[in-house]
Formats: C-alpha cells, sequence, structure tokens
C-alpha cells in the first residue's frame, strides 16, 4: 500500500496535533513544518500529496510567499496546496497565490477530511 503523505506548516502545537490525529486515522502519512523557509526543501524531499500551509505562519516567509514559491517551482507547482487561515480575505488570497483551495479557521473536521480526500490523489 502507497501510504499518502501530507504536509502540515503551522505553527500551533494544538491544530497541528489536531489534524496530525485526524489525517493518521484516516491512513495518510503526515509531517510538519513550522516554518516558512522549511517547507520548498520538505516538500523536495517528501514529495507529499497535498499541504495544508498557514497563512501566518514565523519566520521570513508567510504562507502567501511560500505558496508563490512552491507554484513557481518546476518540481513543487503541482502540488495541492490549501491555504488555512482566519484572514477576512482568505479566499481572495488563496486564488491570488494559486492555493487550489482554502480552510477557514476554526474549520470543521468534516471539511478538513473532505479536502484531503479531494487533492490527496497522487
Amino acid at each position: 500500500m502507497n501510504t499518502k503523505q501530507i504536509l502540515i506548516v503551522e505553527d500551533d502545537p494544538g491544530i497541528v496535533e489536531l489534524i496530525k490525529t485526524i489525517l493518521e486515522s484516516e491512513g495518510y502519512a503526515v509531517w510538519i513544518c513550522d516554518k516558512g523557509e522549511m517547507v520548498l526543501e520538505k516538500t523536495k524531499e517528501i514529495s507529499p500529496a497535498l499541504i495544508f500551509l498557514d497563512l501566518w505562519i514565523p519566520g521570513e516567509m508567510d504562507g502567501a510567499k511560500v505558496t508563490r514559491l512552491l507554484k513557481a517551482d518546476e518540481q513543487t507547482r503541482n502540488i495541492p496546496v490549501v491555504i488555512v487561515s482566519a484572514h477576512n480575505d482568505l479566499a481572495e488570497i488563496a486564488r491570488e497565490v494559486g492555493a487550489a483551495d482554502f480552510l477557514a479557521k476554526p474549520f470543521d473536521l468534516k471539511a478538513l477530511l473532505m479536502l484531503a480526500q479531494r487533492y490527496a490523489v497522487h
């Protein structure tokens, strides 16, 4: 069996644990990054089927910049990114940066699983 890998980019330990527990219970392999600078390298290392990416992460790069970099890189551009945030303009930001979708905080666990099932396909 080929376990689908999902990368979570989030700095809130409670949210990370919640997402990780839910996704692992559904059979996904879950990886965690808590800084934008680590995402490109980690993505190339594990080649996830999907990335859940918070807009507001610590470090030099926020989620919007990370998504733009992922979409500009030939090796990572086809990996779906779901932007996760409580930002008011979340849908617009997700569209502008080339994200596949968005998930508003606080989020419903069923919505999280639906997005994982929809986008974690390779």
